[in-house]
């Protein structure tokens, strides 16, 4: 122990720097500002109660963005429930609930790193049974996302996860052409 530093303080740096009246800039050798992050304003909470402006800047500064926003995260409570999801963050997070907690969106159902798709941009929208809008049936899958109804969400009273998507055109009486009755039905 440095004789500068009072033994009753501890051995731990964050309790010295508390006790002493000192602020991490960075856990590193100075200097700290070593890395060229861009100047962009979208404000996380490091993993020590910090608020850095950007991701980068926590980074850099050898700190783990907790959540993104200001200081301090968000106190969510969520189902205990183990349904693993992969943030924006990189991150994998026990479920959906437990994501958001953190500020993070969530990019894929199951543990990161998610799988690259590549999905036709063939604007045919569907629902998730996690109550989000996909694009197409693909997008949904690569999203690891079971289909609950045909169209944008919120679903109308008809179950279209059910339905096969077997080619047997129908004309709906909305003057269109869907694959099947069943596909009819949902819209």
């Amino acid at each position: 122990m440095s004789p500068d530093i009072d033994d009753s303080l501890g051995n731990d740096i964050s309790t010295i720097a508390a006790k002493s009246g000192v602020r991490f800039k960075c856990k590193r050798k100075c200097p700290c500002n070593a890395c060229a992050c861009p100047a962009v304003l979208a404000p996380v909470c490091g993993d020590y109660g910090q608020t850095y402006d950007n991701a980068c800047e926590a980074v850099c500064a050898g700190v783990t963005p907790k959540c993104k926003g200001k200081c301090p995260c968000s106190k969510c409570s969520c189902e205990k429930t183990y349904r693993p999801v992969c943030g924006d963050d990189g991150k994998t997070y026990d479920n959906r609930c437990t994501a958001k907690c953190y500020g993070f969106e969530v990019k894929c159902n199951g543990k990161c790193p998610c799988k690259s798709c590549h999905c036709k941009k063939r604007y045919r929208p569907v629902c998730g049974r996690d109550g989000t809008t996909y694009s197409n049936r693909c997008n949904a899958k690569c999203a690891r996302v079971k289909v609950k109804c045909y169209g944008k969400c919120p679903c109308g009273g008809h179950d279209c996860s059910r339905c096969p998507y077997w080619k047997r055109p129908v004309c709906g009486d909305d003057g269109k052409t869907y694959a099947n009755a069943c596909l009819a039905r949902c819209k």
